[in-house]
Order: C-alpha cells, then structure tokens, then sequence
C-alpha cells in the first residue's frame, strides 16, 4: 500500500515503551508544541538545509541535515555560527558537538573532566548541570538537565550524553535529542523537516 503522503515521523521514548514511527502520515495525538518547520534540500538521498558545506553520509539511518545556529547553556544563548548544522540522526544514540560548546558545557558543570580512558567528558553524578536547548532553524528545542547523564561511569561519575563531534563537520543530533521531541521529516516537492517540543 502506498503512504498517504510522503512523510514519516520518529517518537523515540526513554525507555522505548511508547515510541513508534508513522510513514505516510502525521500523528496529531502527540503531547508537544506545534510543528516548526525547516526547510532543507536533498542530495544524492541525504537531506541537508540551511549550511555551506556539505559532505556525504554514508549513514543509512533516518537522518536530516539542518541549520543549528544558536545553543542555550542555562540561561545563556551562543551564536555558533550560520554555518553550523545538525545532522537529526535515529541512528546516534548521544548529542555530538563542536569542540567549543563541549568546554563551554562542561566549564559549567563543577568537577567534570575529558576522561581520556572512557573517550569522553564526565562529571560528577550529584553535580548541579544545567539545561540544554539546540536550534533546529531559528527555534530551540530543550533537554532537561537530568537527561545529560548518560551511563554511570564508576567512582560516583557519569558518562555526559554530549560529546564531541571530532573531525566530523556537522553535529548529530542523536537519540538523546530525539527523546524530547517530535520529528517529521516531509520528502514531498520541497523537502522539510518538523520539529515540536514534546511535553
């Protein structure tokens, strides 16, 4: 059977309970913000918008390329640039940024360190951690503070869910992301992704 339009949408759950994919239509029985779209364009079967440089992904996971200027720390919002983009990937678990945002981050985060042994920057578990928003356009979409930690990391440490992108020269957006958010990616004449807050 053919989809009723050409979209699908990804509600991911923290502990995949209640998340799901819709192809071919929209589920308005979401608990989120209205829907603010991005538009993007498509090349060689990989979407990207609002960016300067582009490189292929060989990803075959669901994935969009998108504008993501602007990161809210706290209460304090930094211009990254309006080429910096993001990649809204299914298939990346963590947030992976440029080298600037992760010092700026963890800066903030009493104790935490780069753990050169684990690949990662880690933090104290008790440590006070503040909130984080990622732009999708010119919108910013939240994570809450207590969604940072992504595994304990021993010794009364954990393992943050924002890492860096190393070499790579787009963020990720991953299912750390996801998880707060509902994702509609629109493949119809003028390609477009959707983002609501969810609540």
């Amino acid at each position: 059977s053919n989809p009723r339009q050409p979209i699908f949408s990804v509600k991911l759950d923290k502990h995949d309970s209640h998340g799901f994919y819709t192809f071919g239509y929209i589920n308005e029985n979401i608990h989120a913000s209205k829907l603010y779209w991005q538009g993007i364009i498509t090349d060689n079967g990989w979407w990207e918008g609002g960016c300067i440089g582009r490189t292929p992904s060989s990803s075959p996971e669901i994935d969009s390329v998108v504008a993501s200027q602007y990161v809210r720390i706290g209460s304090k919002i930094y211009d990254r640039g309006h080429s910096n983009t993001a990649i809204i990937d299914t298939g990346t678990t963590l947030i992976l940024i440029e080298d600037k945002t992760i010092e700026r981050l963890y800066s903030q985060i009493p104790g935490a360190k780069l753990d050169h042994t684990l690949g990662g920057y880690v933090f104290p578990t008790d440590a006070p951690v503040p909130e984080l928003a990622f732009s999708v356009g010119k919108w910013l979409f939240t994570i809450p503070s207590e969604d940072l930690a992504f595994s304990d990391a021993g010794n009364g440490m954990s393992y943050g869910a924002i890492q860096s992108r190393g070499q790579n020269q787009q963020d990720i957006l991953g299912d750390v992301f996801l998880k707060h958010v509902y994702v509609v990616f629109d493949q119809g004449v003028n390609p477009r992704v959707g983002v609501a807050q969810r609540n």
